[in-house]
């Protein structure tokens, strides 16, 4: 959490034309685009450290893409009239970011409802065990009982003299 509140925001862009807010928005796409695919093959192959290590790197990518993408979308009549080869390749990025972004999505998903029934399992798994040992002991659960303490004035042992 301390390194959170220790990170810089990113810094603010400064961009002179539309077409280079466009190019800068698709660059960044395509960048969160192989963040996200690295993301996504890292959790699939339950590499922990890389998923994290890739966390910051696509929350930056976030914040740029939000950033970039409303200093588009306030000139409307600009964006509109940019070359038709820069809107096609705005396009295709956003697609792709959306088909890697619900793909992501979909394998968290997934992997929250296996947890989720892991869980389950073991709710269930503990619960039985309690009802068991309510009826029967703790000897199913490996618990081996105490014998009753003998009166006051007896050993365990027996005496030769009896």
């Amino acid at each position: 959490m301390s390194a959170l509140l220790q990170r810089k925001p990113p810094a603010p862009v400064q961009i002179v034309t539309l077409a280079q807010k466009a190019a800068l928005l698709i660059s960044v796409m395509d960048r969160l685009t192989e963040v996200i695919g690295s993301e996504l093959e890292a959790v699939r192959c339950s590499a922990h450290a890389r998923v994290k290590s890739l966390q910051s790197a696509k929350q930056d990518l976030y914040g740029r893409l939000d950033e970039v993408g409303r200093l588009l979308r306030l000139d409307r009549a600009g964006l509109a009239a940019l070359p038709l080869e820069l809107l096609a390749r705005l396009g295709e990025s956003s697609r792709k970011l959306h088909v890697l972004t619900a793909a992501s999505l979909e394998l968290l998903d997934t992997q929250v409802e296996a947890q989720k029934c892991v869980v389950d399992v073991v709710v269930k798994t503990v619960n039985h065990e309690r009802r068991t040992e309510a009826a029967y002991g703790r000897m199913r659960s490996g618990f081996v009982p105490q014998t009753a303490p003998l009166p006051r004035g007896r050993s365990s042992t027996y005496s030769a003299t009896l």
